[in-house]
Formats: C-alpha cells, sequence, structure tokens
C-alpha cells in the first residue's frame, strides 16, 4: 500500500511519516496473510483432488474387473463351443468312414 492509497484526512492526522509507516505496516502484514489463504485453498483442493482421484481409480478399477470377468466368461463359452463343433464333425466324419 503506498503513501497515496492512504486518505489525504488520515495523512493530515498522521502526518507523511506516520502515514507511511503505516502503509508498509499494511504491506508487511497483508503479504503473509495472503499467503495463508493461498495455501489453505492449495491444501483443501489438494484434498479434494485426492478424494476424486481416489474414488476415480476405485471406479476404474471395478470396471476392469468386470471387463476381465466378461471377457473370462465369453472366451470359456467360445471355446466350449468350438470343443462341441470339433467333436460333432469328428463324429460325422468317423461316423462314415467306420465299418459298420
Amino acid at each position: 500500500m503506498s503513501q497515496s492509497l492512504v486518505p489525504s484526512s488520515l495523512r493530515k492526522q498522521l502526518g507523511d511519516e506516520a502515514a507511511l509507516d503505516l502503509s508498509v505496516w499494511i504491506d508487511a502484514h497483508e503479504q503473509p496473510w495472503g499467503d495463508r489463504v493461498l495455501q489453505a485453498a492449495a491444501d483443501r483442493f489438494g484434498r479434494v483432488l485426492a478424494e476424486e482421484l481416489g474414488k476415480l481409480r476405485a471406479e476404474v478399477h471395478k470396471e476392469i474387473t468386470t471387463a476381465k470377468f466378461e471377457i473370462l466368461k465369453w472366451s470359456f463359452l467360445f471355446w466350449l463351443g468350438q470343443i462341441a463343433v470339433i467333436t460333432g464333425l469328428l463324429s460325422w466324419m468317423l461316423g462314415d468312414i467306420a465299418p459298420r
């Protein structure tokens, strides 16, 4: 806060030197307060961000687990179908070849 920002009526009451000291004192105390407010906001943002990332991580883990299960299930059904088809083809082919 510069001396020009100190109102003239206050500057007349205090004098130029006291008005300058007042502006220096306000500047000195305003900066740490601003830093504390900024630090508190950053800390809060960090906590909220960590919480949201934790939720996202749990949700992604659940989705991946579900996808793995679905892939395994359909893979099992595919191979079961392949075995049934091959068994059917072999029995048909060997049924024609085998002597009666």
